[in-house]
């Protein structure tokens, strides 16, 4: 998948992350002809490997909730969504769903609530003794604001209780994100992508206000 030493391209992509492969897949599939530009030596080596690879919902914007949610779905059917053949290693999505407090600080995620019902996001409310039913462990007490280390207060509970939360099933995380950008590198080199490893870019060349190389 590692490139000549001179290309061209549709499209120059830089990194080789999960957004990386992800963009040069879609667009691979579309007969761009794509090249990704990687400093490192392994294809999702960078920020992408440090990721905790959470799946979910809660965004803020509804915008942003529908992208996540859409996401989702290509998550769940990731085999499918990429088309490699069974001989490959794939990345898994574990869907454990997620839970959220519902704090002052958050609005008691009346926003999230709203874009998740909007977009048809299955959502639970859960109250303080379904917690402590379903999740046991589970340390309700409220440690709320926030206190630097040096403060006298700091990791000291402030003799309040948390209320509830909300709860989406749907969301989960990925076993190991590093790989899932490497799925979706050898899924886009069935579309002819290509990959620049080692190489690191110094400068985007422009002419007349466009990127020229």
């Amino acid at each position: 998948m590692t490139g000549p030493a001179t290309d061209t391209a549709d499209v120059i992509i830089i990194g080789t992350g999960v957004i990386g492969t992800a963009t040069s897949f879609e667009l691979a599939k579309q007969g761009y002809k794509t090249v990704c530009v990687d400093r490192n030596s392994q294809i999702g080596h960078g920020s992408t490997a440090g990721s905790c690879a959470i799946i979910r919902m809660h965004y803020s914007t509804r915008d942003g909730t529908a992208f996540a949610f859409e996401g989702y779905h290509y998550w769940r059917d990731w085999a499918d969504y990429l088309g490699l053949s069974s001989d490959h290693a794939l990345a898994r999505f574990i869907e454990c769903g997620c839970l959220v407090m519902k704090t002052e600080a958050n609005g008691y995620l009346e926003k999230h609530i709203g874009h998740s019902q909007t977009l048809s996001i299955p959502i639970e409310d859960w109250d303080a003794d379904q917690i402590q039913t379903r999740l046991p462990i589970y340390n309700l007490a409220s440690y709320a604001p926030a206190r630097p280390r040096d403060d006298d207060a700091f990791g000291q509970p402030n003799g309040t209780r948390l209320k509830g939360g909300i709860f989406w099933p749907k969301a989960g995380y990925v076993t190991d994100p590093a790989l899932s950008a490497q799925n979706l590198a050898a899924a886009a080199a069935r579309h002819g992508a290509r990959y620049r490893l080692r190489a690191e870019v110094i400068e985007i060349l422009q002419k007349v206000g466009q990127s020229t190389g």
